[in-house]
């Protein structure tokens, strides 16, 4: 009985182990054809991320995607040229999703660049036209109150008696925004924080004067990071705790915490920074994918961009905000005609 049982244990062992090296993700690189392309397929298991290579003479297509390991290789099933003339590809796989892309000469393209301008409007709320609120709620200023909009919840949120063209020094994170009352031109003591997911306000006030004259570093959960150039100072403040504290020179870089000189964090503007794959820029008014060191070109005729989170950016061209997600593509979600002419500090999106 007790060699059975042992013989029972080592199979069970080996099994596991088996199934732990069958599973475990591996770098690894292949070549193979498809269609008259050759492919190129990489995976690097710490970046977690699948990188192709497709290219027929002189047409090269490159691709980065984030997606969990899969033990199968070979993953493109397909490739299928959907435009001749915009050398467009459409790859398709089993495992795997692909964005389309097309090629101008050696630069990738977007296969559309056209933003969509004949949506159907839902509804008009104080002068700004809605299309389609992405699932995200917002908190627009007109520089006289903030409008809520959140599902089909719409409301004017007032902090103010006079204008204001420019809010200075509002901010905020996934869930509220930061707005330092704004009466005096050069040091505030209190502001508002309002909840995205309510429209709430809450009144915070400080037992200090804090400058205008400052920049936020960014946001990590709860807090807000800023950097006061006349106290010489660096304060976390949680929105939710509606808390000010000082802390020593510090920011986040990759997730990591790094000391940094109040010296150095007053005599230039830093921001914490994390590694992604992707991003979006803008260069000449013109919106860009940028994979690793790749650009894609998106679109034409772009003022700013307003968040990015992942494959999926906001943007303001014209009058209008849109969104944008490579496998996607564009959605109209807002009109205001303001925005023609100022977007700084205008609009939030929260989750």
């Amino acid at each position: 009985m007790k060699r059975q049982s042992s013989f029972i244990i080592v199979l069970v062992i080996l099994f596991f182990l088996f199934l732990y090296f069958f599973w475990r993700p591996v770098s690894y690189e292949l070549k193979y054809d498809i269609n008259k392309y050759n492919v190129t397929e990489k995976y690097n298991k710490k970046e977690q991320l699948y990188y192709f290579t497709v290219q027929k003479g002189d047409q090269k297509y490159e691709y980065v995607l984030k997606a969990k390991y899969n033990r199968h290789r070979k993953l493109i099933s397909q490739i299928k040229v959907t435009d001749k003339k915009a050398n467009c590809l459409s790859i398709k796989s089993k495992y795997l999703k692909f964005y389309d892309l097309c090629l101008d000469g050696t630069n990738l393209t977007f296969k559309n660049h056209t933003l969509p301008e004949k949506n159907k409007a839902l509804k008009t709320y104080e002068n700004v036209t809605i299309y389609n609120l992405n699932n995200r709620k917002y908190l627009l200023w007109n520089y006289h109150n903030f409008l809520y909009l959140n599902g089909d919840d719409a409301k004017t949120i007032s902090l103010f008696t006079k204008d204001y063209y420019n809010l200075k020094l509002s901010y905020g994170n996934n869930r509220y925004l930061f707005v330092p009352n704004q009466k005096d031109e050069y040091i505030f003591r209190d502001g508002f924080i309002i909840d995205s997911k309510n429209g709430k306000v809450t009144e915070i006030s400080f037992d200090r004067d804090l400058y205008f004259d400052s920049y936020y570093l960014g946001s990590h959960k709860n807090n807000l990071y800023l950097v006061d150039r006349k106290n010489k100072e660096e304060y976390a403040l949680n929105l939710k705790q509606r808390k000010l504290q000082k802390i020593a020179g510090q920011i986040l870089k990759n997730s990591k915490w790094e000391k940094v000189s109040m010296t150095k964090l007053i005599n230039k503007d830093y921001a914490f920074t994390s590694k992604e794959f992707m991003t979006y820029v803008l260069k000449d008014d013109n919106l860009y994918a940028q994979i690793n060191d790749q650009l894609i070109f998106i679109t034409s005729g772009v003022t700013s961009i307003i968040e990015i989170k992942d494959y999926d950016v906001y943007f303001v061209a014209g009058d209008s905000l849109y969104y944008f997600n490579l496998y996607t593509g564009f959605t109209k979600l807002l009109s205001y005609s303001e925005w023609q002419y100022n977007t700084r500090n205008m609009i939030y999106l929260f989750d």
